[in-house]
């Protein structure tokens, strides 16, 4: 039986529970919160990390909608071009196609009128000695990263554009363009599109994307 005298001389604070009634110490609040800050700086890291790709992945589906887009609105020229001589069925001006960020045009022949507003393409594209051909140029323009279609007319000493038709802009955000001419009647055309926003992290500041095509005109068979 313990003794009595023994148990109230015994100090306060001793027992098993002294932790629990003083709390934790300094040096255990300073390591929860080296933890606290270790966590959530990597927290912040990942979260970081996540939307860097979300924002990626973003821009390359919008610059790769928008590059086919744009083959999609030039797919018609080259698809109606015809032989109407003197004029050859496609002309090309781009002395380096492998360097995408230089001026460069793309001419056609073709008796599809393709810059009317109310134009409904033909079926199939087919040369008819009744019908008067037109010419068309898509130029590049690198200085306000335009693709645009413009109807040509005769002049002196060649042609020139018709300011008498309404140009049609094919494609904008268009960071490079290239034409190679494979045939008399095919064509490759490379587009880079460009995000709308700047993005230091990129290669070159922004997301960019490539699209290469083979077009074809299936009236040329020559």
């Amino acid at each position: 039986m313990p003794d009595p005298e023994s148990a109230k001389c015994k100090p306060k604070g001793l027992g098993p529970n002294r932790r629990l009634q003083h709390g934790l110490s300094l040096a255990e609040l300073l390591v929860v919160m080296a933890l606290t800050v270790v966590l959530v700086v990597i927290i912040s890291l990942l979260f970081l990390r996540s939307r860097d790709a979300v924002r990626l992945s973003t821009d390359r589906l919008d610059t790769s909608g928008r590059s086919r887009r744009t083959m999609d609105a030039l797919t018609p020229f080259v698809a109606s071009a015809v032989y109407a001589p003197p004029a050859a069925p496609l002309e090309v001006s781009d002395l380096t196609p492998t360097v995408l960020d230089d001026a460069c045009w793309l001419r056609v022949t073709t008796q599809e009128k393709l810059l009317d507003d109310d134009y409904q393409p033909g079926t199939p594209y087919v040369h008819n000695a009744l019908v008067p051909a037109r010419r068309f140029q898509i130029s590049f323009r690198p200085a306000t990263r335009e693709l645009v279609a413009q109807q040509l007319r005769p002049a002196l000493g060649g042609e020139e554009v018709d300011p008498d038709v309404k140009p049609m802009l094919l494609g904008r955000d268009v960071d490079g363009c290239g034409f190679r001419l494979l045939s008399q009647g095919s064509v490759e055309v490379t587009l880079r599109a460009r995000a709308e926003r700047d993005d230091e992290r990129r290669p070159g500041g922004v997301t960019t994307s490539t699209l290469r095509a083979l077009l074809a005109a299936p009236g040329v068979r020559r």
